[in-house]
């Protein structure tokens, strides 16, 4: 858009409705794990919230909590609040929520008020306020009065767009979830069990498998930490 304007072309308007309907060009990547010496490299504190925006937004997020703590098994001290908030990130929430939404309102309202074709999509419009757009590719759409969306790919994928800005996208063939808050900041979960934590300063939380944590700085530095392995037994202090 900026060599447009450069070249004296005008710009044509952003569809936001059509950008709305489309996936993800490509899906998330995994940041790969580097070998690193068994001691901690560093201990830093957590990103200013100001870069995050909070966790308080999200109906995934699950907000600050006390620490030290043991979450999967490990114990987190104070200090790593981003990655404990990370850990404990529902990225199920939104799905779940939205379908049990749907089965409620298609249960009590089955039949539509009102239905007409455009195009390659048909309409449909309940007595609840809420409107169905199926394609004729196979997606489908579901917009609700409060200003939610959920949209049905024909491959698997979903994707929740919620009233506040926050969007939920699940990737069906690598079983993969990227959900961002209004503030930008985005969260990712793999099927390896890697969770990622992405800040609009470029700043991110990682997360691996195997309990290591990462911290990738908005200048590209890297920070490695590692918390203790907690048995049944043992407790944080």
């Amino acid at each position: 858009r900026e060599r447009e304007r450069e070249r004296g072309k005008p710009t044509p308007p952003l569809n936001l409705s059509k950008l709305m309907d489309q996936k993800p060009t490509h899906q998330p990547q995994q940041q790969q794990q580097r070998d690193v010496p068994p001691t901690i490299i560093a201990t830093t504190t957590a990103p200013p919230k100001n870069q995050s925006g909070g966790l308080s937004v999200s109906g995934g997020a699950p907000g600050s909590l006390p620490l030290p703590v043991v979450i999967g098994g490990y114990e987190l001290q104070p200090g790593q609040e981003d990655f404990a908030e990370l850990m404990r990130f529902r990225f199920e929430e939104d799905f779940d929520a939205m379908r049990r939404r749907t089965e409620r309102a298609q249960a009590v309202l089955p039949q539509p008020t009102g239905e007409k074709q455009a195009g390659n999509r048909w309409e449909r419009v309940y007595a609840d306020d809420r409107k169905e757009v199926h394609y004729a590719n196979g997606l489908r759409k579901i917009m609700w009065p409060d200003g939610a969306t959920s949209v049905f790919f024909t491959n698997g994928d979903r994707k929740v767009l919620k009233g506040d800005g926050a969007v939920s996208y699940y990737y069906k063939a690598t079983d993969s979830y990227q959900c961002t808050l209004p503030s930008q900041e985005q969260f990712f979960k793999f099927p390896t069990g890697q969770l990622e934590r992405h800040y609009p300063s470029g700043a991110k939380s990682i997360v691996f498998s195997n309990g290591t944590l990462k911290r990738i700085h908005h200048d590209g530095s890297e920070v490695i930490e590692y918390v203790t392995k907690r048995t049944n037994n043992q407790h944080a202090g």
